[in-house]
């Protein structure tokens, strides 16, 4: 336990069970600073029918610490190490892809809509069925109907490469 909060190894099953099963799953960087009657721990179910997760809901970040406590928990787990949960059961990744809301680099003449488009690319072309995929609000700088349409695209194609997928949006 740390300060209070419950810990547990996770259970790791082989390549061929790609299900997740967090269950009071806790941010690590929340123990720091806050007790656990401040905190409120989430599930998390993948079934392994389903490979893209879309989460949904306002600006106020718990959709961006709820995706980065799925990545810590596996990254943790698969080292070995206790996770902030009260059970886990995860597959091991062979990468996880992460894609953030960024600024772009104007030095290079690259948009923020550039850089993200280029991402998505990089993900879409090296992610495997194995890998964990996390992407936040995507195109999230364009109309909201461009937005949508990218991000129906980004979505069909992550169900084509079977990645474990997370994807946070407005849209």
């Amino acid at each position: 336990q740390k300060k209070g909060f419950t810990t547990t190894i996770p259970e790791i099953h082989d390549g061929t069970d790609t299900q997740i099963l967090l269950e009071g799953m806790v941010h690590p960087l929340m123990t720091d600073k806050m007790q656990p009657a401040e905190v409120v721990p989430n599930n998390f179910v993948r079934s392994p029918e389903v490979n893209v997760t879309v989460i949904s809901g306002p600006n106020a970040n718990a959709k961006t610490v709820f995706e980065d406590s799925i990545i810590y928990v596996h990254l943790m787990g698969q080292a070995g190490w206790d996770v902030l949960a009260r059970s886990a059961r995860i597959t091991p990744v062979d990468n996880v892809y992460t894609q953030r809301i960024q600024r772009g680099d104007i030095i290079v003449g690259e948009s923020r809509h550039t850089h993200e488009l280029g991402r998505t690319r990089y993900i879409a072309e090296h992610a495997t069925p194995r890998s964990l995929v996390v992407i936040d609000e995507p195109f999230s700088g364009t109309k909201p109907e461009d937005g949508a349409t990218l991000a129906n695209c980004l979505i069909t194609a992550m169900v084509a490469v079977g990645a474990r997928t997370l994807l946070s949006s407005h849209y």
